[in-house]
């Protein structure tokens, strides 16, 4: 009698391990004294704080930023169609909309024959993920995209 190996011979993805200390840190975090700890490992990071921080001070500064900064962070939203050039709103609008016609071309391609036009409901969300930046920043520009 001859004995088959059903087990697929494909190289299985190994599963990275969290290491102990990571586990600990993550448990830790989640306690009442978890400020202790992020201070701790915040402190740890002072030159790279500072060296953010100064970067941050070299950024130009106009009044009506610090505005519409304000405006958004009370409001939580903003108009900025008078602070913000024209161009630079429909290259982003541009560039957000190309990734969406690419998401419509690769939608088309999983198409299975019996779905009835429908995409397969696990690719189109990972393919999507790609949209979200730029997505937005059309949003905010007034642009409709239709799959955010």
């Amino acid at each position: 009698m001859t004995m088959s190996n059903a087990a697929s011979t494909a190289p299985v993805a190994k599963k990275q391990k969290i290491s102990q200390f990571r586990r600990l840190l993550w448990h830790m975090n989640r306690t009442d004294l978890g400020w202790v700890t992020k201070t701790a490992l915040t402190g740890l990071q002072l030159g790279a704080r500072a060296k953010r921080i100064e970067l941050l001070d070299t950024l130009p500064v106009k009044p009506e930023w610090s505005e519409a900064s304000r405006k958004l962070s009370e409001q939580g939203h903003v108009d900025v169609t008078s602070i913000v050039d024209r161009s630079l709103a429909e290259a982003v609008a541009a560039v957000a909309q190309s990734k969406v016609d690419r998401l419509d071309e690769l939608a088309v391609q999983i198409v299975q024959p019996g779905d009835a036009g429908e995409p397969a409901a696990s690719a189109v969300p990972q393919l999507a993920q790609n949209l979200l930046v730029s997505g937005f920043s059309a949003l905010q520009f007034g642009q409709t995209i239709r799959y955010l």
